[in-house]
């Protein structure tokens, strides 16, 4: 198996903008994700292994739940994924995850804001259903 046009590409991409060379497998991800991530290094200074490990991450956590696999026969998992990013203090290892987990943060705070308001209108409704409630009580009993 010889070597791709797309690792070429690549390898010729990241040498002419600068970017050390990476053992990191890059080409298992589509060539846009590809690109981002060579963007990224290149203008953030991120480390490639660090930066496509925390793109793992986030890919497999905004998956979550939602898609399972049959492994075998009848075990079943979803794309958990576990990333233990090692290197001494100051290497870089805590911004690529920020930046990529940002827009999940984002989306996870709108929909908490959304939940909020639509939990407090159904109190607000309940509360005004129970009120009702009381009053046709005590029209009943005669009281009014």
């Amino acid at each position: 198996m010889g070597i791709r046009q797309q690792d070429i590409c690549n390898r010729v991409m990241a040498q002419a903008q600068g970017i050390a060379e990476s053992d990191f497998p890059i080409d298992a991800f589509p060539a846009k994700v590809q690109c981002v991530i060579l963007g990224m290094v290149r203008h953030e200074n991120f480390k490639v292994e660090y930066l496509a490990a925390a793109m793992l991450s986030a890919a497999a956590s905004a998956l979550g739940n939602t898609y399972n696999i049959r492994v075998k026969g009848h075990w079943t998992t979803n794309a958990a994924l576990y990333i233990i990013m090692v290197g001494r203090p100051g290497l870089g290892k805590t911004p690529p995850l920020e930046a990529v987990f940002r827009p999940l943060r984002k989306r996870d705070c709108r929909a908490l804001e959304k939940f909020k308001a639509e939990m407090a209108a159904y109190q607000n409704t309940t509360n005004y259903i129970k009120k009702c409630e009381k009053k046709v009580k005590i029209s009943e009993d005669g009281l009014f």
